[in-house]
């Protein structure tokens, strides 16, 4: 008889920001774009792990977003940019 497997927790990301400028939303709103990239972030993570070891490292990263109707769009879009980007930056960093 197999026993059943057990699911890994996700893994704890520490997530630094020095600063953050967004463009176009009202202070509201930021606070829902904020909550969005940050659930979205961490749902890619659990699903696809982290990309390389950590410490991983992103400076003046710059992130463009369609027009969105809603903060959360953006903030999921946004989240969706940065992974990418710190797998590029992961791949560039393997490279050295």
């Amino acid at each position: 008889m197999r026993r059943p497997q057990r699911r890994r927790a996700p893994p704890r990301v520490d997530l630094k920001v020095d600063a953050l400028h967004l463009h176009g939303f009202s202070s509201a709103e930021r606070g829902v774009l904020l909550a969005a990239l940050e659930g979205e972030l961490s749902r890619i993570i659990a699903e696809r792990g982290l990309p390389g070891t950590a410490p991983l490292r992103l400076d003046h990263v710059r992130i463009d977003c369609a027009p969105a109707r809603h903060p959360g769009d953006a903030g999921r879009e946004a989240a969706r940019i940065l992974y990418a980007q710190l797998c590029l930056a992961n791949r560039a960093g393997a490279g050295s």
